[in-house]
């Protein structure tokens, strides 16, 4: 039996606070983790980043806000001019529906995104990562997020690690 079974709020708060410690000497900052980013922008952003690297979106992501400022100008864009847009990121056919739907969707509840997690569930092509990203960034509620482009053995390899620290520390 690993020390993982037996996990306590110290080893969980002791983890934190190592993950914090990292992401404030290595994190990096990004336009749409701005306090002043709005809803929408945090919501295309999650969209651009699926299966894509931050470095690649980061580059592309203030010439797309700058075409698309809302959410009913996102609207009048038809799915062949979206995929035009998006190919400098790639999966632009997939992105640029996906986006167009959304859009679309948005528009059928008169411009306006849901306010609760039951009705972003609701939306076709919203999957669990968006929905959680929606819950902590805009609900300002505790969500899981990781990374899918991380390979998930790292992530675990990472957790055990700190948490075997932890309990070595307690």
């Amino acid at each position: 039996m690993s020390n993982i079974d037996h996990i306590s709020i110290s080893d969980i708060k002791f983890l934190q606070e190592q993950i914090l410690a990292w992401f404030k000497e290595n994190g990096r900052y990004f336009l749409w983790r701005k306090k002043s980013a709005t809803n929408y922008e945090l919501i295309i952003s999650e969209v651009l980043l699926q299966y894509t690297k931050a470095e690649t979106v980061v580059k592309f992501f203030p010439k797309f806000i700058n075409m698309y400022q809302s959410w009913k100008q996102l609207s009048t864009a038809s799915d062949e001019e979206l995929q035009k847009n998006l190919k400098p990121i790639g999966l632009f056919r997939q992105r640029g529906s996906r986006l167009f739907k959304l859009a679309q969707e948005i528009k059928r509840r008169n411009g306006r995104f849901p306010n609760s997690r039951a009705e972003v569930e609701d939306i076709d092509m919203m999957g669990q990562y968006i929905t959680n990203a929606y819950e902590l960034f805009i609900l300002k509620r505790h969500s899981p997020l990781f990374d899918i482009n991380a390979p998930l053995h790292q992530v675990c390899r990472i957790s055990t690690r700190q948490f075997d620290q932890a309990s070595k520390l307690v």
